[in-house]
Parts: C-alpha cells; sequence; structure tokens
C-alpha cells in the first residue's frame, strides 16, 4: 500500500518519499532545530508548502502566491530530490501540450472510405523516429545534467491518449497525443517542439490529407544559475555536514525554483531522495539523508 509509510532499514517506502515528502520532513525538522537552539538569525526564514508548484495553474498554486503574496525571500533552497551529494543550480526548460490528430469516420468494414486519424499519428512517429529522435540526441549538453543519460533535449509522446471511441467498427475520425519536451539550457540547442513544428508540415506536404494541430498547456522556462556567494555557502556546508564535494548539476526534471528565478530571486534545489526513485512503484528515501 504505497500510502502507508513501512521503514526498513535505511530506507523509507511511501508514496512521494523521494518527491518530495523527504524534502518537506528536512526542512520542518530543521526549522524546528533552529528553534529549540535558539540559534540567533540574521533574518527570517520561510518555509513554504504549495499544491501546484511546478508550473502556472489558475486556482491556488504557487504562481497564484507568488503574484499576490511576492517572493518570500532572495534566496531560495527548494527541497527536490538531489541525493546531497548533488546541488542542482539550473532545470532543462519544459513545454506540455497536446496533438490533434484529424481524420473521418467510417464503417470498419470499408475503412478505405475513412481517414483514420491513428494511422496518422504512426505516420508522425515515423518521422520523428527518422528524422528528429536522432538529431535531438546528437546534440548533448556541456553542462552536466541529472541524470547523465538525459543530457540532450528530449520530446515524449503519448503520457496521455484520447480517441473518438466511437466503437470497434468505426475508423477513428480523431486523436489527441500528449507530449513532452524537456530542452536542454545551452544556448545552440536545438528546439524540440520546433523540431515538432516541422515534422507536421513535412506529413502535411506529402498527405495532404494529414491534419494536425498543437495547443501548448505549459511552460516552463529553463535557466542556469550564475556564480553567487549564496551558492557556495550552500556547497560549503553540504560539504562539511556529508564530507562530500557537491556536484553542481541542471536538473532534467521541472522543478518549481524556475517560478522563483522568473521573480529574480536566487534559488537552487538541494533535498534528500534520489530522482531514479521517484513516481516509480516502492519509492523510497534514505533517513540518513532526511537526518542530514
Amino acid at each position: 500500500d504505497p500510502h502507508r509509510p513501512v521503514l526498513n532499514g535505511n530506507c523509507l517506502y511511501g508514496l512521494g518519499a523521494t518527491d518530495m515528502k523527504g524534502g518537506v520532513a528536512s526542512k520542518l525538522f530543521a526549522l524546528k532545530t533552529l528553534r529549540d537552539l535558539k540559534l540567533p538569525l540574521k533574518g527570517p526564514i520561510t518555509i513554504l508548502l504549495t499544491p501546484n508548484e511546478e508550473f502556472h495553474s489558475s486556482g491556488p498554486g504557487l504562481a497564484e502566491y507568488l503574484d499576490v503574496r511576492g517572493i518570500p525571500g532572495k534566496y531560495i533552497i527548494v527541497g527536490e530530490p538531489s541525493s546531497l551529494d548533488e546541488i542542482h543550480i539550473g532545470m532543462k526548460g519544459a513545454v506540455w501540450g497536446d496533438i490533434n490528430i484529424f481524420g473521418s469516420s467510417a464503417h470498419g468494414s470499408n475503412p478505405t472510405l475513412g481517414n483514420n486519424a491513428w494511422q496518422k499519428a504512426v505516420d508522425l512517429m515515423n518521422d520523428l523516429r527518422t528524422n528528429v529522435y536522432p538529431r535531438l540526441k546528437k546534440l548533448t549538453s556541456d553542462y552536466p545534467i541529472t541524470p547523465k543519460e538525459c543530457n540532450y533535449s528530449t520530446l515524449m509522446l503519448g503520457g496521455l491518449v484520447k480517441g473518438s471511441n466511437l466503437g470497434r467498427s468505426v475508423v477513428p475520425d480523431k486523436l489527441q497525443l500528449s507530449f513532452d519536451i524537456r530542452k536542454i539550457p545551452d544556448k545552440n540547442a536545438v528546439d524540440p517542439l520546433l523540431e515538432l513544428q516541422n515534422a507536421l508540415k513535412r506529413l502535411q506536404s506529402l498527405d495532404s490529407s494529414f491534419k494536425a494541430k498543437i495547443n501548448i498547456a505549459t511552460r516552463m522556462n529553463g535557466y542556469l544559475l550564475g556564480e553567487s556567494p549564496f551558492l557556495h555557502k550552500v556547497k560549503n556546508i553540504v560539504s562539511k555536514v556529508t564530507g562530500l564535494d557537491p556536484t553542481l548539476s541542471v536538473a532534467s526534471g521541472a522543478m518549481d525554483t524556475f517560478q522563483f528565478v522568473d521573480k529574480s530571486s536566487i534559488a537552487l534545489a538541494l533535498g534528500p531522495g534520489r530522482w531514479k526513485y521517484a513516481h516509480r512503484p516502492n519509492e523510497l528515501v534514505e533517513v540518513s539523508s532526511l537526518i542530514q
């Protein structure tokens, strides 16, 4: 049961243990420790916990909080799982949306009278595999990306799929495929969204019956944090506590750090847990990393 935490040795298992309830627990414990020790502070410390933190959404969320109440501080540490031997000083840009592919319906006993939207989607995937994916994978980032195998811009289709669903004997006249784009922060990076748009244009030039439209739902700006005294101070503290020399890296996954950076704060990500355990069965966080 992912909703029932299980402690096994140094591992705490449960839904969200790594991403990112472990980070929340560590922040709460740190603030409690500061209060209990009555250590003098040079300024206020705010802990901010919100839903919908990673993208601009309607209703309650981080974006609305920042728009209404402003930035809670100049220096921000987001508790995303960096495994403590890394500090994320940047992230890939992200674009989420949908591709709507249109066809025409017909009876399944005579599919030649219709225009199968699913078959058009197969044509799109074949084009991406031939013309786009090799091009994206060829241009790797000059920055250390976490995880290492994602050191290039990516385009993933099909996290959400919707069709006409009229019946087994009906040629599908429409299909909606979601897409997830992650773009490396390098200045010479290939833009996966532009590549996707060009793929649709290629198919339309080859097949007049190919009709598709892109709808963008969310954009998250990529960024790369420059040199700062704050960054060096955090790095030195991590080294002192863990005995490690943390790597400064760029996260492949989306983080709410970008929303603070967009509003001119200095933000980085540092927290317990490892990306490889996030959003997977038996998600876990190491208890020792929570304490550190």
